[in-house]
């Protein structure tokens, strides 16, 4: 096979990934999509829609480790997604944004690991899951129960 085709295989796949799981160049979606969404809504977003996609990236880490410049562009695309999605997070007043953002810098954490061709991110990965669905029931849950979304600085 030639090796050309295989990178740009790769290549593609990492463009793919890096778009649903809302790494740096294409993280604009994200806080967007959590701004109307019901506790329940939020939970599966969270849990599953935006997660399983660092989960193709840790099936795919075979095939990237053979590229190593598809390896190194996963590390810097997870570092630029943490400091990025750290520093919206820190600068919003809304706080599904904030939920949003910390969700975005959290899986920059996890692509980094990868890029550095770490499978024991594996056990983040289960303990982000477990964490960010309760985090978002109990945030959504009191948004809607209490409508209050914005944190005021006094």
């Amino acid at each position: 096979m030639n090796l050309f085709f295989v990178s740009l295989f790769a290549l593609l796949q990492l463009c793919g990934l890096v778009a649903k799981s809302a790494q740096f160049p294409l993280h604009v979606w994200l806080p967007n999509a959590v701004e109307g969404l019901t506790p329940i809504f939020a939970l599966i977003h969270a849990a599953t829609m935006v997660a399983t996609r660092i989960f193709l990236v840790v099936r795919l880490l075979p095939l990237f480790v053979v590229l190593t410049k598809i390896m190194n562009i996963v590390a810097f695309t997870g570092l630029i997604t943490v400091i990025l999605g750290a520093t919206l997070a820190i600068s919003q007043k809304d706080i599904k944004k904030i939920l949003a953002y910390s969700t975005m810098s959290q899986l920059g954490y996890m692509m980094l690991a990868l890029g550095m061709g770490s499978y024991q991110m594996v056990v983040w990965w289960v303990s982000f899951l477990v964490v960010e669905g309760c985090l978002s029931l109990l945030v959504l849950q009191s948004v809607d129960s209490f409508h209050l979304w914005l944190i005021k600085s006094n």
